[in-house]
């Protein structure tokens, strides 16, 4: 019997697959069981929505605390006070934002024969946040008008 090294390496590359698959099976059923307890603790109760505001029992109290801080930065705004000032900043940041929309929209020159190029995709992520704060400005006129 001669030594080879093609069969050595022969050999050495099918240990190594086997023993790569065998890992590879280990850590899959490793993370199908670690995965199964995602919604248990150490103690293997499992655990609700509200578990980490304390006792769902008292999900009442906290409702009450929100409500209470909600109530307070509504008095430290003098929202009944203030309620027109507030207003009028933000209808106006909701029509300057539309206006500025409208600008980049008949400005942007996104060059659409380029395709999906960076620049072309910075211009529509500037034109998207302009109307993700549009949107933002509307909820604080909702919210505003709901307190």
């Amino acid at each position: 019997m001669e030594f080879s090294f093609k069969e050595f390496n022969k050999n050495i590359g099918c240990w190594l697959v086997a023993i790569f698959i065998i890992v590879l099976i280990l850590f899959i059923f490793t993370q199908l069981y670690t995965n199964k307890n995602m919604v248990t603790d150490i103690n293997n109760n499992v655990i609700e929505g509200l578990s980490n505001m304390g006792d769902p029992a008292e999900s009442d109290v906290h409702a009450g605390e929100i409500s209470q801080n909600t109530s307070k930065v509504i008095d430290e705004l003098l929202v009944e006070k203030y309620r027109t000032n507030y207003e009028d900043i933000l209808n106006n940041l909701k029509i300057w934002t539309d206006v500025q929309l409208l600008k980049a929209l008949l400005q942007s020159n996104i060059d659409t024969s380029s395709g999906l190029t960076s620049e072309n995709l910075k211009k529509i992520s500037n034109i998207n946040n302009l109307e993700s704060f549009s949107k933002t400005c509307q909820a604080g006129i909702e919210a505003l008008d709901n307190n």
